[in-house]
């Protein structure tokens, strides 16, 4: 079956960042807290924390490190922040707290519950040029193939405009049976993180989506 014709049941953010959780929720597509909702991400760090059931890695509490930030105490990680040049990876919790850090735990246990099962899967992955290397995005969509089964990793490449223009521009980077990249231009940038003032942006990721049959994916699990 083409990959735009397929029907998924679950569709799980991978980040980089907040804005594509707030998109699925807004959407109804947003069943359940997952584990890259509301942090900053990337393709290599989703990779390892599948790779590794998130146990050596996201849920280690020796890895948060405090961050002081000009809007206040943000936090780290000891591995990821280092090796990804991402400072701040948890931007509105404290995952030193027993409540945030089980909060963490709960999303875990909810995505892996979703990656045991047979179910289909639509991996959703927004993402700046500078974190999209190929190798990167091939060994995340090699991890989730290796992690579960029934599943489709889509990664739109989100890149400003160099000069001015109306529209958003969006080219197809890559597409195989398990792996979709696309590269969207466009004329401004993002509005605090989670709108835009030209809802043309928007719209390109929701059409994408809605290649799909997303019915089951809509309804409570």
């Amino acid at each position: 079956m083409p990959v735009a014709q397929r029907a998924f049941r679950h569709v799980i953010s991978l980040g980089t960042h907040c804005y594509v959780s707030h998109l699925l929720q807004r959407l109804g597509l947003r069943q359940a807290a997952g584990p890259f909702d509301w942090i900053f991400s990337d393709a290599r760090m989703n990779a390892a924390c599948l790779e590794d059931n998130f146990r050596r890695h996201f849920l280690d509490r020796e890895q948060y490190v405090p961050v002081d930030t000009p809007r206040g105490l943000r936090f780290g990680h000891r591995d990821f922040s280092a090796r990804l040049n991402l400072e701040v990876i948890f931007n509105h919790h404290d995952p030193r707290t027993e409540a945030d850090h089980q909060h963490f735990q709960r999303s875990v246990t909810r995505l892996e519950a979703v990656l045991d099962g047979d179910a289909s899967k639509l991996f959703l992955c927004l993402t700046p040029p500078y974190r999209a290397q190929p190798a990167a995005l091939a060994t995340l969509d090699a991890a989730i193939q290796a992690r579960t089964s029934n599943a489709h990793l889509m990664v739109i490449v989100a890149e400003a405009a160099k000069q001015p223009a109306e529209q958003p521009v969006l080219q197809v980077r890559q597409a195989t049976e398990t792996l979709e990249v696309f590269h969207r231009v466009s004329t401004a940038p993002m509005k605090g993180g989670l709108t835009y003032d030209n809802p043309a942006h928007e719209q390109v990721i929701i059409d994408l989506l809605r290649r799909f049959d997303l019915t089951s994916a809509s309804k409570a699990p």
